[in-house]
C-alpha cells in the first residue's frame, strides 16, 4: 500500500513540476492560469463526489453492512489518487518530447 502512494505521489510531483515548465505559460497571464487550476481543481473535486456518494448511499440503503463516513471519504480520496496514473500514461503517449515525433500514430 505504501509503495503504491510512493508511486502516485512520484506521479502528481512529476505532473505538477512539469506544469511549471516555463515554456507551457509563456503566453499564459498569471490570473487566468490560476483562476483555471481552481475551477478546474473544485470541478473534478464535486465530480468525483458526485460519482461516488451516490453509489454508496445506494448501496447502504440496500445492504444489510453500511459503509461508514470515515470509509466513503476513503473511497473519494483514493479515486483521485488512482487518476494520477491515467494522466501520466496519456501525457506521456501524446508528449512530442517523449515519442519524438510531432503526431501521434
Amino acid at each position: 500500500m505504501r509503495c503504491v502512494l510512493l508511486t502516485e505521489g512520484t506521479i502528481f510531483i512529476y505532473l505538477g513540476m512539469d506544469a511549471l515548465d516555463p515554456n507551457k505559460w509563456e503566453s499564459a497571464h498569471v490570473g487566468e492560469a490560476l483562476s483555471l487550476c481552481g475551477v478546474l481543481l473544485l470541478l473534478l473535486l464535486l465530480s468525483r463526489a458526485a460519482s461516488v456518494i451516490p453509489i454508496i448511499t445506494l448501496y447502504n440503503w440496500t445492504a444489510q453492512t453500511k459503509i461508514s463516513t470515515t470509509d466513503i471519504f476513503v473511497i473519494w480520496w483514493s479515486g483521485l489518487m488512482r487518476g494520477a496514473v491515467s494522466v501520466a500514461l496519456a501525457y506521456s503517449y501524446f508528449d512530442v518530447q517523449i515519442t519524438g515525433e510531432a503526431s501521434v500514430s
